[in-house]
């Protein structure tokens, strides 16, 4: 499925004026969020992502509220869209084994950082919005055993048209920027 997706710093924006100024409203309650991202030996993915090479790829395992289950999300930035493929319940150990299965990937990947942040979920004429805080980096391949806590908040607009993207864009006060919590919980620990 084609997605178009804008993020936007809005770490020192008061949430109730975009809550008002974008007519949002809630959409699912607030979820704790735990992703563990995977790259190559190599750091590929981030390298890529930090580069902005297209078309590059983010893989993930992510679990809600600390719940056992686990999803395994592979995304992929192209030109002008993403494209998010999602594996329902999978084996954390065996990551490798269901991207080789599935044909995504055939290298092996490691364990590269883990990140905890709350979502809130909203709705408004231009599609799905989301907002996460109090985001929190845990060291998983680089030899930092204590986390980074981030003050930064992000808000993004989901959706699968590009007329209601480029819309909002227009109609918006917020400058849009490229983010990445991979990216950069891995810059913050290599510049610990």
């Amino acid at each position: 499925m084609k997605r178009f997706e804008i993020k936007f710093d809005v770490t020192d924006i008061n949430l109730n004026k975009i809550l008002s100024t974008f007519h949002l409203s809630h959409l699912y309650p607030q979820r704790m969020i735990t992703s563990i991202y995977y790259d190559t030996k190599n750091m590929k993915y981030f390298n890529d992502s930090e580069e902005g090479i297209i078309p590059r790829r983010k893989i993930r395992m992510r679990s809600y509220d600390n719940k056992v289950s686990l999803n395994l999300e592979v995304k992929e930035t192209m030109v002008d869209y993403r494209k998010k493929f999602v594996f329902k319940n999978i084996d954390n150990n065996n990551i490798n084994y269901h991207l080789k299965k599935n044909l995504i990937y055939d290298e092996k990947l490691i364990p590269i950082i883990k990140v905890v942040y709350l979502r809130k979920y909203y709705q408004c004429s231009f599609g799905r919005v989301t907002f996460d805080y109090n985001l929190r980096y845990y060291d998983l391949n680089f030899g930092n055993f204590s986390p980074i806590v981030s003050n930064k908040k992000i808000l993004e607009l989901k959706n699968e048209s590009v007329n209601l993207k480029n819309k909002f864009i227009q109609n918006c006060f917020l400058k849009n920027i490229r983010f990445s919590k991979y990216c950069d919980g891995v810059n913050l620990f290599l510049d610990r």
